[in-house]
């Protein structure tokens, strides 16, 4: 899920900019929703505050009429998310040589009045989206899917289209999980909630391409083992970070207990 933020003081350019955004939200297949369109940052500051765990684009204003500055904001939201997406828009041609100076790292620089902002918008967004759906690298390790017809809802209260795409942190799984009454259909745990996406365990494995961090210890589940807390052999219950537990099979244990052993002499 794609989190946009806009913070503009003029309310006539900051209506221009949520609704660009608004029609490209209705033609894209990317999961993404506007999170904040407001005049002063302290909603912003607060939403990231309290955290969310996914990827942000921000539409900043570089002149804000308030205790902050459009460069300040964006010192601020690098706290909380330092690998989103920063576009400073300004009245100001020459003021771009701030977000140098100050090294904030903005990904476009937008200036008002640009007879072409509105595709220059749409490049921005396009820019976050092709980077979030892109093959994982080292920077950015995301595992990438679409989802089902008959799950239009994730996480949040926010309706998706069938096929848009969602894009998790791998370092925020906690596990991958089919259960027999919801076929056809996996559900991915994560430290921020539950998400769900057609397809099988199969399939997520071909996806994850090796990665070591991943085990199918059962053929309902696939366990980060970054993730492990602990594994109780008597009871047979996994538990994960958050304290989230499942449950596996005895004869499973031993071979589990071995592949965490081993992983964790590896970290």
């Amino acid at each position: 899920m794609l989190k946009i933020f806009i913070c503009d003081d003029e309310p006539k350019h900051l209506a221009i900019i949520k609704k660009q955004v608004e029609n490209y939200i209705v033609m894209s297949t990317f999961a993404m929703e506007i999170v904040c369109a407001e005049t002063n940052p302290t909603p912003i500051l607060k939403y990231l505050a309290e955290g969310s765990g996914d990827a942000g684009l921000y539409f900043l204003d570089l002149h804000l009429n308030c205790d902050i500055n459009g460069i300040e904001l964006a010192e601020a939201i690098r706290k909380h998310d330092p690998r989103g997406f920063i576009v400073f828009i300004t009245s100001d041609a020459a003021s771009f040589k701030l977000t140098f100076k100050y090294k904030v790292e903005a990904m476009d620089y937008i200036v008002k009045g640009d007879p072409y902002i509105k595709e220059r918008l749409v490049e921005c967004l396009d820019n976050a989206v092709e980077k979030l759906t892109a093959k994982a690298t080292t920077l950015q390790d995301n595992f990438v899917f679409k989802i089902s017809e008959d799950v239009k809802k994730f996480g949040s209260n926010s309706s998706l289209a069938k096929d848009s795409t969602v894009s998790i942190d791998k370092n925020k799984i906690l596990c991958f999980i089919t259960e027999p009454d919801i076929k056809h259909t996996v559900i991915v745990y994560t430290t921020d909630g539950r998400k769900q996406f057609a397809g099988s365990l199969k399939h997520v494995e071909a996806k994850l391409n090796g990665d070591e961090r991943f085990y199918r210890c059962q053929n309902n589940l696939v366990v980060n083992l970054d993730k492990v807390a602990a594994l109780d052999p008597i009871q047979c219950v996994l538990t994960l970070a958050d304290n989230f537990e499942v449950d596996i099979a005895a004869r499973k244990v031993k071979k589990l207990t071995e592949r965490i052993n081993s992983h964790m002499s590896k970290a």
